[in-house]
């Protein structure tokens, strides 16, 4: 897609290179580039977009050869341009062990790209980042941002090369030259501590990811956590719902609206004899010691419960 914008649409079952023919010299496999979406612009990068999309089961060859040359991006790869409020599940990057087979989910390969509001899950790369990946030998010419996102279950080679590879590949100094320094990561959800000081690691808690709901469960630690001004301009979910519903924008391409992430059981009246205060990750503390959102589940005579989702300022 060279410029333009792909919107509410289903990209599925793709293969970026079926019949892959060698070079001239009889070496190697010609590569395959975004099994599902190859995204570029010509100019801005915001003139290049895929929103409120989802892109699954697709992969840069139909199957892995070991002669094969490198791949990027199994479901989308971004030579410039915004992917937002989508979902990336399921596709891969076959080929051989290669250190330059990068971003089984999605691969950021050239100038400027920005990825928001996305989820990453279930992707595989025969080589680095799993689930998000960024092309090191570009890495000179290519920025990109990643924010409000989640990169969970996603799998990448065996062997370890650079940090965070399974999920974001962020990468170091030492194997990757300049590129942690070209590379945003803001407000994510993902297993690896290393990808991220501020990352939340906590299971993002999706709905049932077995069977493709990826909406946000109740108690999710990834709502009302991310930076609205990422999505700003944005303001429809996956789901067709407004954003932002809360505090602030949740993490992923679906919003919760239905007033509050707890479930809330009404009360006939009654003393309260007893308050619990809980992190929205779900850790009980005595009182809260900091500002913030925290769940507060509040015990009545009746024996009755209510559990709400409050702000609570600390002096």
């Amino acid at each position: 897609m060279w410029n333009g914008r792909l919107e509410n649409c289903i990209v599925e079952n793709n293969i970026a290179t079926t019949d892959p023919w060698l070079k001239e010299d009889n070496s190697v496999w010609s590569m395959g580039v975004g099994g599902g979406v190859c995204l570029e612009s010509s100019g801005d990068a915001g003139d290049a977009v895929v929103v409120n999309c989802i892109i699954r089961n697709n992969c840069t060859t139909p199957a892995d050869d070991e002669s094969s040359y490198y791949h990027q991006g199994g479901g989308i790869a971004i030579k410039s341009g915004y992917l937002i409020n989508s979902l990336i599940v399921g596709n891969k990057v076959n080929g051989s062990n290669n250190n330059q087979n990068v971003g089984g989910g999605v691969c950021t390969t050239e100038k400027e790209a920005y990825i928001i509001n996305c989820t990453a899950y279930d992707n595989h790369v025969k080589g680095l980042g799993g689930g998000f990946g960024f092309q090191s030998q570009n890495a000179d010419g290519m920025r990109a941002v990643v924010s409000n996102c989640i990169a969970w279950g996603n799998t990448c080679r065996d062997d370890d090369y650079g940090i965070g590879n399974a999920n974001i590949r962020f990468g170091n100094a030492q194997t990757d030259g300049e590129l942690p320094n070209r590379v945003t990561i803001n407000v994510v959800c993902v297993p690896e501590n290393t990808v991220s000081a501020s990352a939340i690691t906590s299971d993002p808690m999706f709905v049932d990811a077995a069977n493709g709901n990826f909406r946000l469960a109740e108690g999710s630690p990834c709502i009302d956590a991310g930076d609205d001004p990422a999505i700003e301009g944005y303001d429809i979910d996956l789901d067709g719902n407004a954003r932002i519903f809360g505090a602030a924008v949740d993490l992923g391409p679906y919003e919760v609206n239905d007033g509050s992430a707890i479930e809330t059981a009404e009360t006939n009246g009654g003393e309260i004899v007893r308050v619990q205060y809980y992190t929205m990750q779900g850790i009980e503390v005595t009182s809260p010691s900091v500002s913030g959102l925290y769940i507060v589940k509040k015990t009545y005579d009746t024996k009755k419960v209510v559990v709400e989702k409050n702000f609570i300022s600390v002096k």
